[in-house]
């Protein structure tokens, strides 16, 4: 009896021993990142840019892109491919830099546009990333991204944009984004709900704030329509809805007849 349970002892202290062993192996072939693994994203496939009121000849666009795996002690630049424009390459803009920094987890697509021609309001270009010798392939929905530049309002960048969204209305017109600046000035296209923003220089609100906007904007078209019968206030005919804020401008819902304000804005 005694030997027997000598036997099962000896044979549970095996079993722990070579699940040990075997976990230590599995400890030592774990490996560090390997660097060459690396891909660039975009921050967001939409990147808009008001022109207005500026009168410069050229202006600077950065366009951020973010680093998957680690940073590197160089910087390591990559390519980009153009198409679908409604700009021309090497006249109405130039791609500068495309990078990312040494010691960096983040960088940057740099482009210098011309001032827009008489008559032309808006003109985009379609950048698509060329990993290059640096990188791999990154994810292919972040791969793309939509740059457009305008002399008249521009929806805003997504850290502002994506709280528009949820808390003011889904969908976006100029006439509508006239009506926020209107109501609560410049400040507005800055303004976002989330404090790691602010350290890139927008502006934090809590959400206390935008309930109580959300509420002034509703009231302010309330008023308008209850004092226009027959004429309330509109979107523009440049509207669109969107199913979510990632949706770049230009590839949202476009109604046949522009809606009225009041009739899509958020209700909290």
């Amino acid at each position: 009896m005694i030997m027997r349970k000598l036997t099962v002892i000896l044979r549970i202290v095996c079993v722990c021993f070579a699940l040990t062993a075997g976990l230590s192996c599995k400890k030592s072939e774990i490996q560090g990142y390997d660097i060459k693994q690396s891909a660039v994203n975009f921050w967001t496939v939409t990147n808009e840019y008001s022109l207005r009121g500026l009168s410069e000849p050229v202006h600077e666009l950065k366009v951020e892109v973010k680093l998957i795996g680690v940073p590197a002690s160089y910087d390591r630049p990559f390519g980009l491919v153009v198409k679908d424009s409604t700009a021309v390459q090497g006249r109405d803009f130039r791609i500068v830099e495309a990078m990312i920094p040494a010691g960096e987890l983040s960088g940057y697509v740099k482009l210098e546009v011309n001032a827009l021609q008489e008559g032309v309001e808006r003109l985009s270009t379609v950048l698509t990333i060329d990993p290059g010798e640096h990188f791999r392939t990154g994810f292919p929905s972040l791969q793309r991204a939509v740059v457009t530049w305008t002399d008249s309002y521009a929806r805003p960048p997504v850290q502002v944009w994506q709280y528009w969204y949820n808390f003011f209305c889904h969908g976006y017109s100029r006439d509508y984004h006239k009506l926020l600046l209107e109501l609560f000035g410049d400040d507005i296209e800055l303004t976002t709900n989330k404090k790691l923003y602010a350290e890139d220089g927008f502006i934090y609100k809590d959400p206390t704030w935008w309930y109580t906007a959300n509420r002034r904007i509703r009231e302010e078209v309330s008023a308008y329509d209850m004092a226009h019968p027959g004429e309330p206030m509109r979107h523009s005919a440049d509207y669109e809805s969107y199913r979510g804020y990632t949706v770049a401008y230009g590839e949202g819902t476009k109604p046949a007849t522009p809606p009225t304000i009041s009739e899509t804005l958020v209700n909290l």
